[in-house]
Protein backbone atom coordinates (compact mmCIF):
# COMPACT_ATOMS: atom_id res chain seq x y z
CA UNK A 1 0.00 0.00 0.00
CA UNK A 2 0.99 3.97 -0.23
CA UNK A 3 3.21 5.49 2.08
CA UNK A 4 0.48 8.29 1.70
CA UNK A 5 -3.05 8.56 3.04
CA UNK A 6 -4.31 10.31 -0.23
CA UNK A 7 -8.29 11.97 -0.49
CA UNK A 8 -9.65 14.30 -2.38
CA UNK A 9 -8.96 17.52 -2.27
CA UNK A 10 -10.21 21.01 -3.68
CA UNK A 11 -8.77 23.94 -6.24
CA UNK A 12 -10.69 26.39 -7.09
CA UNK A 13 -13.64 25.05 -5.78
CA UNK A 14 -13.52 22.07 -7.68
CA UNK A 15 -13.23 18.74 -6.40
CA UNK A 16 -10.14 16.40 -7.69
CA UNK A 17 -11.42 13.44 -6.87
CA UNK A 18 -9.53 10.15 -5.76
CA UNK A 19 -9.82 6.72 -5.82
CA UNK A 20 -9.21 3.78 -3.11
CA UNK A 21 -6.23 2.86 -5.49
CA UNK A 22 -4.52 6.19 -4.91
CA UNK A 23 -5.60 7.22 -8.92
CA UNK A 24 -6.37 10.53 -9.22
CA UNK A 25 -9.14 12.18 -11.60
CA UNK A 26 -6.85 14.43 -14.51
CA UNK A 27 -9.81 15.60 -16.06
CA UNK A 28 -10.93 17.28 -13.05
CA UNK A 29 -7.55 18.92 -12.80
CA UNK A 30 -7.72 20.03 -16.10
CA UNK A 31 -11.07 21.86 -15.29
CA UNK A 32 -9.89 23.43 -12.14
CA UNK A 33 -7.37 25.41 -13.38
CA UNK A 34 -9.55 26.53 -16.49
CA UNK A 35 -9.91 24.12 -18.94
CA UNK A 36 -7.34 24.82 -21.36
CA UNK A 37 -7.68 23.27 -25.11
CA UNK A 38 -4.02 22.91 -25.03
CA UNK A 39 -3.61 21.39 -22.22
CA UNK A 40 -6.04 18.45 -21.92
CA UNK A 41 -5.36 15.50 -20.53
CA UNK A 42 -5.21 13.15 -23.94
CA UNK A 43 -2.82 15.17 -25.40
CA UNK A 44 -0.53 15.45 -22.63
CA UNK A 45 -0.79 11.60 -22.07
CA UNK A 46 0.75 11.46 -25.68
CA UNK A 47 3.35 13.62 -25.62
CA UNK A 48 6.82 11.22 -25.63
CA UNK A 49 8.18 12.94 -22.55
CA UNK A 50 5.18 11.63 -20.46
CA UNK A 51 5.29 8.19 -22.26
CA UNK A 52 8.95 7.76 -20.81
CA UNK A 53 7.46 9.18 -17.52
CA UNK A 54 4.74 6.05 -17.22
CA UNK A 55 7.02 3.84 -18.79
CA UNK A 56 9.83 3.97 -16.09
CA UNK A 57 6.73 3.80 -12.92
CA UNK A 58 5.50 0.45 -15.08
CA UNK A 59 9.00 -0.99 -15.61
CA UNK A 60 10.07 -0.52 -11.71
CA UNK A 61 6.27 -0.62 -10.22
CA UNK A 62 7.51 1.54 -7.98
CA UNK A 63 4.06 2.03 -5.56
CA UNK A 64 3.03 -2.07 -6.65
CA UNK A 65 0.32 -0.61 -8.55
CA UNK A 66 -2.17 -3.78 -8.85
CA UNK A 67 -3.83 -2.16 -12.38
CA UNK A 68 -2.11 -3.36 -15.84
CA UNK A 69 -1.62 0.39 -16.51
CA UNK A 70 -0.92 3.74 -14.55
CA UNK A 71 -3.88 5.11 -16.52
CA UNK A 72 -7.48 4.33 -16.69
CA UNK A 73 -10.50 6.46 -18.97
CA UNK A 74 -13.47 6.25 -17.31
CA UNK A 75 -16.95 6.87 -19.57
CA UNK A 76 -21.01 7.11 -18.82
CA UNK A 77 -20.57 6.55 -14.91
CA UNK A 78 -20.37 8.87 -11.79
CA UNK A 79 -16.67 8.42 -12.28
CA UNK A 80 -16.22 9.33 -15.93
CA UNK A 81 -13.22 11.01 -16.64
CA UNK A 82 -9.43 10.42 -17.23
CA UNK A 83 -7.80 8.88 -14.19
CA UNK A 84 -3.81 8.18 -13.09
CA UNK A 85 -1.67 7.12 -10.72
CA UNK A 86 -1.22 9.79 -8.16
CA UNK A 87 2.63 10.30 -9.68
CA UNK A 88 1.13 10.91 -13.20
CA UNK A 89 -1.44 13.52 -11.36
CA UNK A 90 1.53 15.49 -9.45
CA UNK A 91 3.37 15.15 -12.99
CA UNK A 92 0.38 16.57 -15.41
CA UNK A 93 -0.40 19.40 -12.63
CA UNK A 94 3.69 20.99 -13.03
CA UNK A 95 2.92 20.69 -16.73
CA UNK A 96 -1.09 22.38 -16.38
CA UNK A 97 0.24 25.77 -14.02
CA UNK A 98 3.23 26.28 -12.16
CA UNK A 99 0.79 27.77 -9.32
CA UNK A 100 -0.79 24.65 -9.17
CA UNK A 101 2.32 22.59 -9.45
CA UNK A 102 2.93 24.33 -5.70
CA UNK A 103 -0.28 24.03 -4.37
CA UNK A 104 -0.24 19.85 -5.34
CA UNK A 105 2.57 19.74 -3.71
CA UNK A 106 1.70 21.27 -0.59
CA UNK A 107 -1.47 19.20 -0.45
CA UNK A 108 0.40 16.33 -0.53
CA UNK A 109 3.01 17.32 1.81
CA UNK A 110 0.51 17.66 4.72
CA UNK A 111 -0.85 14.25 3.51
CA UNK A 112 2.26 12.36 4.25
CA UNK A 113 2.51 14.55 7.70
CA UNK A 114 -0.91 13.99 8.62
CA UNK A 115 -2.38 17.36 8.22
CA UNK A 116 -5.10 16.63 6.28
CA UNK A 117 -7.73 19.40 7.36
CA UNK A 118 -5.57 22.22 6.80
CA UNK A 119 -7.08 23.72 4.55
CA UNK A 120 -4.22 26.26 2.43
CA UNK A 121 -6.80 29.40 1.44
CA UNK A 122 -8.91 31.64 4.08
CA UNK A 123 -11.23 33.73 2.45
CA UNK A 124 -10.80 37.53 2.56
CA UNK A 125 -13.24 40.55 3.30
CA UNK A 126 -12.79 42.68 0.52
CA UNK A 127 -11.97 46.26 1.02
CA UNK A 128 -12.32 48.18 -2.50
CA UNK A 129 -14.91 47.95 -4.87
CA UNK A 130 -12.59 46.91 -7.43
CA UNK A 131 -10.95 44.24 -4.81
CA UNK A 132 -14.94 42.96 -4.37
CA UNK A 133 -15.04 42.83 -8.51
CA UNK A 134 -12.18 40.89 -8.66
CA UNK A 135 -12.95 38.18 -5.97
CA UNK A 136 -16.30 38.18 -7.41
CA UNK A 137 -15.21 37.28 -10.78
CA UNK A 138 -13.31 34.51 -9.55
CA UNK A 139 -16.63 33.26 -8.43
CA UNK A 140 -18.11 33.49 -11.59
CA UNK A 141 -14.70 31.85 -12.83
CA UNK A 142 -15.66 28.95 -10.49
CA UNK A 143 -19.44 28.45 -11.34
CA UNK A 144 -18.51 28.12 -15.18
CA UNK A 145 -16.29 25.71 -14.21
CA UNK A 146 -18.73 23.86 -12.40
CA UNK A 147 -21.12 23.90 -15.07
CA UNK A 148 -18.21 22.54 -17.40
CA UNK A 149 -17.48 19.77 -15.11
CA UNK A 150 -21.43 18.89 -15.08
CA UNK A 151 -21.24 18.28 -19.00
CA UNK A 152 -18.18 16.52 -18.73
CA UNK A 153 -18.24 13.88 -16.59
CA UNK A 154 -21.96 13.87 -17.34
CA UNK A 155 -22.89 13.67 -13.92
CA UNK A 156 -25.13 16.28 -11.70
CA UNK A 157 -23.13 18.75 -9.66
CA UNK A 158 -23.96 20.92 -7.01
CA UNK A 159 -24.05 24.69 -7.97
CA UNK A 160 -21.29 26.59 -6.21
CA UNK A 161 -22.15 28.10 -2.62
CA UNK A 162 -21.45 31.59 -2.11
CA UNK A 163 -18.47 32.34 0.22
CA UNK A 164 -19.67 36.41 1.21
CA UNK A 165 -20.45 37.38 4.36
CA UNK A 166 -23.80 38.89 3.86
CA UNK A 167 -23.70 40.92 7.03
CA UNK A 168 -21.19 42.53 6.06
CA UNK A 169 -21.96 45.33 3.48
CA UNK A 170 -19.41 45.43 1.41
CA UNK A 171 -19.29 41.78 0.85
CA UNK A 172 -23.35 42.32 0.22
CA UNK A 173 -22.85 45.03 -2.66
CA UNK A 174 -20.32 42.20 -3.85
CA UNK A 175 -23.07 39.74 -3.46
CA UNK A 176 -25.62 42.10 -5.78
CA UNK A 177 -22.87 42.47 -8.18
CA UNK A 178 -22.82 38.27 -9.03
CA UNK A 179 -26.39 38.23 -8.87
CA UNK A 180 -26.57 40.94 -11.33
CA UNK A 181 -27.67 40.07 -15.21
CA UNK A 182 -28.00 43.23 -16.81
CA UNK A 183 -24.24 44.73 -18.49
CA UNK A 184 -23.94 48.33 -17.32
CA UNK A 185 -23.08 51.37 -19.10
CA UNK A 186 -18.87 51.81 -19.07
CA UNK A 187 -19.88 55.59 -17.53
CA UNK A 188 -21.23 53.71 -14.65
CA UNK A 189 -19.00 51.34 -13.93
CA UNK A 190 -16.15 53.91 -13.93
CA UNK A 191 -17.65 55.61 -11.45
CA UNK A 192 -16.41 53.95 -8.55
CA UNK A 193 -13.07 54.23 -9.00
CA UNK A 194 -10.74 56.06 -6.72
CA UNK A 195 -7.28 55.48 -8.10
CA UNK A 196 -6.85 58.98 -9.98
CA UNK A 197 -9.46 60.95 -11.49
CA UNK A 198 -11.65 58.37 -13.55
CA UNK A 199 -14.82 59.20 -15.20
CA UNK A 200 -16.01 58.60 -18.52
CA UNK A 201 -14.13 59.89 -20.76
CA UNK A 202 -11.00 58.60 -18.81
CA UNK A 203 -12.09 55.14 -18.37
CA UNK A 204 -12.91 54.66 -22.54
CA UNK A 205 -8.96 56.36 -22.98
CA UNK A 206 -7.70 53.81 -20.56
CA UNK A 207 -9.76 50.66 -22.46
CA UNK A 208 -8.38 52.47 -25.40
CA UNK A 209 -4.87 52.18 -24.66
CA UNK A 210 -5.24 48.30 -23.28
CA UNK A 211 -6.49 47.94 -26.81
CA UNK A 212 -10.11 46.61 -25.69
CA UNK A 213 -11.69 49.45 -27.74
CA UNK A 214 -11.48 50.94 -31.21
CA UNK A 215 -10.50 54.68 -31.70
CA UNK A 216 -14.43 55.22 -32.05
CA UNK A 217 -15.49 53.76 -28.48
CA UNK A 218 -16.80 50.31 -30.13
CA UNK A 219 -15.19 46.98 -28.44
CA UNK A 220 -12.92 44.70 -30.66
CA UNK A 221 -14.48 41.73 -31.33
CA UNK A 222 -12.33 39.82 -29.46
CA UNK A 223 -13.39 40.60 -26.42
CA UNK A 224 -17.19 40.40 -27.59
CA UNK A 225 -16.75 37.05 -27.58
CA UNK A 226 -15.11 37.15 -24.29
CA UNK A 227 -18.31 38.30 -22.86
CA UNK A 228 -16.25 41.26 -21.75
CA UNK A 229 -18.64 43.60 -23.61
CA UNK A 230 -22.42 43.48 -25.42
CA UNK A 231 -22.91 45.76 -27.79
CA UNK A 232 -27.17 46.55 -28.19
CA UNK A 233 -28.72 48.37 -30.75
CA UNK A 234 -30.90 51.72 -29.34
CA UNK A 235 -32.95 54.52 -31.00
CA UNK A 236 -33.42 57.85 -30.62
CA UNK A 237 -34.81 60.99 -32.01
CA UNK A 238 -33.43 64.02 -32.91
CA UNK A 239 -34.98 67.19 -34.87
CA UNK A 240 -37.99 65.24 -35.22
CA UNK A 241 -36.03 62.19 -36.91
CA UNK A 242 -35.64 58.45 -35.68
CA UNK A 243 -32.46 57.12 -35.69
CA UNK A 244 -30.47 53.46 -34.55
CA UNK A 245 -26.90 53.41 -32.81
CA UNK A 246 -24.86 51.32 -31.17
CA UNK A 247 -24.73 51.10 -27.05
CA UNK A 248 -21.81 49.54 -25.51
CA UNK A 249 -22.29 47.59 -22.21
CA UNK A 250 -19.93 46.05 -20.06
CA UNK A 251 -20.66 43.13 -18.24
CA UNK A 252 -19.90 41.56 -14.88
CA UNK A 253 -17.04 39.31 -16.26
CA UNK A 254 -15.88 42.33 -18.11
CA UNK A 255 -15.97 44.63 -14.81
CA UNK A 256 -13.83 41.93 -13.26
CA UNK A 257 -11.47 41.97 -16.04
CA UNK A 258 -10.73 45.30 -16.43
CA UNK A 259 -10.72 46.33 -12.50
CA UNK A 260 -7.53 43.88 -12.75
CA UNK A 261 -6.39 45.99 -15.68
CA UNK A 262 -6.62 49.39 -13.79
CA UNK A 263 -5.43 47.93 -10.26
CA UNK A 264 -2.07 46.77 -12.09
CA UNK A 265 -2.19 49.90 -13.87
CA UNK A 266 -2.56 51.57 -10.49
CA UNK A 267 -0.31 50.09 -8.99
CA UNK A 268 2.51 50.96 -11.57
CA UNK A 269 1.97 54.46 -11.29
CA UNK A 270 2.76 54.46 -7.66
CA UNK A 271 5.87 52.55 -8.09
CA UNK A 272 6.73 55.98 -10.48
CA UNK A 273 5.85 57.85 -8.04
CA UNK A 274 7.99 56.47 -5.54
CA UNK A 275 10.76 55.79 -8.15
Amino acid sequence: MNELTLQPFDYNNVEIRCRQDSFYCLTDMWIATGSNPNKRPVDWLGQLQTKEFIKTLEDNNFHEVTHSHYVESVRGTKDAGTWAHYQIAIAYAKYLDPGFHIYVNEVFKRYKTGELNLNPYSYQIPKTYADALIQLGNEIKQRELAEKKALLLEASHTQLQGVIEKQLPKVAMADDFINCKNAIKIEEFAQPFKCGKVGRNNMFKFMRQQGLLKEENSPYQKYIDLKWFKVIKKTAKKNGSKFSYNLTLITGKGQFEVSKLWNKHCEQQILQFKG
